[in-house]
């Protein structure tokens, strides 16, 4: 079959075909039929219309190509890749390159390009030329760009922007996923039960996002799904979405990809997110058996076995699917009130393994027959985007996005507490400290527990075990202690009933007997046994040489003391360690971690630290895919440094999915969505690392930060004076102060400002005070503050964007702009705090401000929320 943009006879004859495309686009098939009897004498001439036809009625297949290998989709059945006549390559974009052609479809062509600004490739997607003779195209592909934009989720695809050409096309830039698309892995053969319920999870996940911004996807299928190299499903090309409130599309036009249209969705109805809930059961029955439940001569009878037919080959899907085959009955149900009601109850059955109760409405045919599997499940959202009538969030009282975690099932809690070891021997501390975080790391992989291991552990612990059973809700405790010389080390291991004090287990390494991994996956076995569950998996990887581990102990040692000589010393043993043992992850891990330390130390220019640290833990990942601190240091370089925040997200969400006890990616991962504007998600991360460490008061404060972030001062500032009370920390205290100035506070604003100082006496963000000064009229003392400030930002001392905050505050908008663009050049991490935070209110609306959000990566609705939210002050 040819490339729908083959020509059917010179210039003319395509021009033609385009027009007839367009008069054809919403014609029924009887009156297409009509116009090209009548108006295509020359078949070539028709072929080409109907290619085109075609194209636009697979809904875009397509564009799945985005985020591919360049051209692997985008190949006609020839084997030949996408026709380049006509092509864009070479020309020039908005701020994009155009490298080369991906592919043509009815409704648009996607480019390869590069982001010169980020250093970085993007897929472009740009209006055909014969869309310009239909306006309601144009407005279609805008409303994709605000749709798909508007989708903040690991499990969907990014839109970065949408822009206009010189020759005046409109074109949307999204990212391109270097991965293969779930309709070329199935070309391999259908999936193990457990694969197809994990990408099926991850779809209803993408799903339920769009659905509460009040987005339906209308053409989820395979072609539409790519995966990341990390493994993640992503939902791509929302390019025939249907957006609550507006009308794209005639009611009665069949937009879609037949093969995966709910009944209602063929007969042009309108549609909810139920119809994808539909789309994604025929996704799953393919995954788990390799073809589609409705099959067809052509369309037409395709269209007629999905509106009447039974599901077939139901026998095969249970022996295949098991549990999973009443989730896709369920999802096939003809009449959409007796389908899930949204994504979450699908998610609390793929996510539980249960089938489904019965359903309370009876059945005819074979649904009566499915019935005592098929049926209502209990609601569970996921972690989803909440209402938000396609919008930007709004501020207070204002409708905004929430998230809410699928409920946890009740976990036994472990934790697991620093080993101990003779105080006079520095040795045996760092050898202690590492055994204590290679037992942590190794127990956080197991399924069925939930591993705690934070100053909350330590402190209720010093009281007693009692008492940490009660406030930290513990069912055991994995507690020892390390002794011994450096040539024969010995650790032993202890495994308590807390609330007993009896131990029920325990186990012990020496140098000379054993491995530490040995030792590792002993303990994993004697905790399982402990608390009745399965036996864990054997310990993954490769065992660590001896001297290589030591080595790594003590880098991480040094590191910890956070001090110039130490980074130094702590890069030289990490080399010498990955001498010994190039495939050793963890020490690539170490290592980047000490490169993000020597840049945050001005040891190294950001241009170079921060390559050299992602390379190191990007190694690490190609090593073992799971390993945690990598995911949580690459998820943090992502946001404040790269300003690549969907990137960000998805390590963030790596982390959590390997070690949901991991706080440390918690306390970044709620930070990076207060930074989108995801305000009710910072929250609920924030909440959850307080149930995981419940004496942390860092937690307390980051719910408070996105309080105050949302511009709820009142709310704020009583959190924060509530942690001030318990146990003071850097957030608490500077924001305390912030929030003041917000409600206009500004003596008591000045006194704690005073206070934060007092008790972090090296904060460069004291400088701030200078607002509260200027609002009180005491203008000289303000200016010598604001000098100090700038004389030590020169140096490297006051972060640039402490400045930028100041010379806004007192009006001096020059000066701020000034100071912010050479925050972006120098990757100034406070950028990333751009989109979102008060201080920066007066300089929104202002053209400067808005071309720097483009410039470092914010989203189109960031960028129209951030607008909404100029000044008032």
């Amino acid at each position: 079959m040819s490339s729908p943009h083959a020509r059917a006879g010179g210039d003319d004859d395509r021009t033609r075909a385009e027009a007839l495309f367009v008069r054809a686009l919403d014609m029924s098939a009887g009156d297409r039929a009509r116009l090209l009897d009548r108006e295509c004498p020359d078949a070539a001439l028709r072929a080409e219309v109907e290619a085109l036809l075609d194209a636009e009625a697979s809904g875009g297949e397509w564009l799945a190509g985005v985020a591919a290998r360049a051209g692997s989709l985008l190949e006609g059945d020839d084997g030949q890749a996408s026709d380049d006549s006509g092509s864009m390559a070479g020309r020039v974009a908005g701020p994009y390159r155009i490298d080369r052609l991906l592919g043509r479809g009815g409704m648009g062509e996607v480019y390869l390009g590069h982001d010169p600004r980020l250093d970085r490739p993007v897929a472009l997607k740009f209006l055909p030329p014969h869309m310009h003779l239909d306006p309601r195209a144009g407005e279609r592909f805008r409303e994709e760009a605000r749709a798909a934009s508007a989708l903040e989720h690991p499990n969907v695809g990014t839109v970065y922007d949408i822009g206009e050409a010189e020759d005046g096309r409109v074109f949307i830039a999204m990212a391109y996923y270097d991965g293969e698309t779930l309709r070329e892995r199935l070309v391999r053969g259908a999936l193990p039960a457990d694969e197809a319920r994990d990408i099926a999870t991850q779809l209803a996940r993408g799903l339920g996002a769009a659905h509460a911004a009040g987005i339906v996807h209308r053409d989820l299928k395979p072609g539409n799904v790519i995966f990341t190299r990390d493994g993640l499903a992503k939902i791509v090309d929302f390019g025939i979405a249907k957006i609550s409130g507006q009308a794209l599309t005639r009611t009665g036009s069949t937009l879609g990809t037949i093969a995966y249209m709910s009944p209602e969705q063929t007969e042009g109805d309108e549609v909810d997110a139920r119809s994808d809930l539909w789309s994604l059961g025929v996704v799953l029955y393919e995954m788990l058996l390799g073809r589609r439940p409705f099959g067809g001569t052509d369309d037409r009878a395709m269209v007629v076995a999905i509106r009447h037919s039974d599901v077939r080959d139901i026998d095969d899907l249970g022996a295949r699917g098991g549990d999973l085959s009443s989730v896709v009955l369920r999802c096939l149900e003809k009449d959409a009130d007796d389908r899930y009601p949204d994504a979450g109850s699908l998610i609390a059955d793929l996510e539980s393994g249960a089938a489904p109760p019965e359903p309370a409405r009876a059945r005819r045919g074979w649904i009566g027959v499915a019935a005592a599997i098929v049926g209502a499940a209990a609601i569970g959202l996921a972690t989803i985007i909440g209402s938000w009538n396609g919008n930007p969030v709004d501020g207070p009282g204002a409708a905004s996005r929430t998230s809410v975690e699928t409920p946890r099932p009740a976990l036994p809690r472990v934790a697991v507490l620093p080993f101990s070891h003779d105080a006079g021997d520095p040795e045996l501390g760092i050898f202690a400290d590492g055994v204590t975080d290679r037992i942590l790391h190794r127990l956080e992989r197991l399924d069925g527990v939930e591993i705690v291991v934070s100053g909350s552990v330590a402190e209720a612990a010093a009281v007693g075990l009692g008492e940490l059973a009660r406030v930290v809700g513990v069912s055991a405790v994995v507690t020892g202690s390390v002794g011994g010389a450096d040539g024969d080390r010995e650790a032993r291991v202890r495994i308590v009933d807390p609330s007993s004090g009896e131990e029920v287990g325990n186990s012990v390494y020496s140098d000379g007997s054993g491995t530490l991994d040995e030792f590792e996956s002993e303990v994993a076995g004697l905790l399982t046994r402990a608390l009745d569950l399965p036996d864990p998996s054997p310990a993954r990887g490769p065992v660590v040489d001896r001297e290589a581990q030591t080595l790594v102990f003590r880098a991480r040692y040094l590191w910890s003391g956070r001090t110039r000589d130490g980074f130094t010393e702590a890069e030289t043993l990490l080399r010498r360690a990955l001498e010994i043992d190039a495939e050793y992850a963890e020490a690539w891990s170490a290592l980047g971690d000490v490169y993000v330390s020597m840049t945050s130390y001005g040891m190294l220019t950001p241009e170079v630290g921060f390559p050299r640290a992602q390379e190191a833990v990007e190694r690490a990942l190609a090593l073992d895919p799971e390993l945690v601190e990598a995911h949580t240091t690459l998820g943090d370089l992502m946001m404040d440094y790269y300003w690549d925040f969907d990137a960000a997200e998805e390590h963030f969400q790596a982390a959590l999915e390997a070690a949901p006890g991991y706080v440390v990616a918690r306390y970044w991962y709620a930070q990076l969505l207060a930074h989108q504007a995801r305000f009710e998600e910072a929250r609920v991360q924030s909440r959850r690392a307080q149930e995981l460490d419940p004496l942390n008061t860092l937690a307390v404060a980051d719910e408070g930060r996105a309080y105050y972030q949302e511009r709820d001062f009142e709310r704020a500032l009583e959190v924060f004076e509530q942690v001030n009370a318990r146990a003071p920390n850097f957030v608490a205290g500077l924001y305390s102060a912030l929030s003041l100035v917000a409600l206009g506070e500004h003596q008591a604003a000045i006194t704690a400002f005073r206070r934060f100082r007092g008790s972090f006496s090296r904060a460069p963000e004291w400088a701030l005070v200078t607002i509260p000064l200027m609002r009180l009229g005491l203008e000289d003392e303000a200016r010598r503050e604001l000098e100090q400030a700038e004389a030590a930002a020169e140096s490297g001392a006051v972060p640039e964007m402490v400045l930028v905050a100041a010379y806004a505050a007192v009006g001096e908008t020059d000066a701020a702009f000034d100071w912010l663009e050479r925050a972006v050049a120098a990757r100034n991490w406070q950028v990333s705090f751009l989109a979102t935070e008060p201080l920066f209110d007066p300089l929104r609306g202002d053209p400067r401000f808005d071309a720097i959000l483009e410039e470092v990566g914010f989203s189109i609705r960031l960028r129209d929320w951030s607008r909404r939210h100029a000044s008032e002050r």
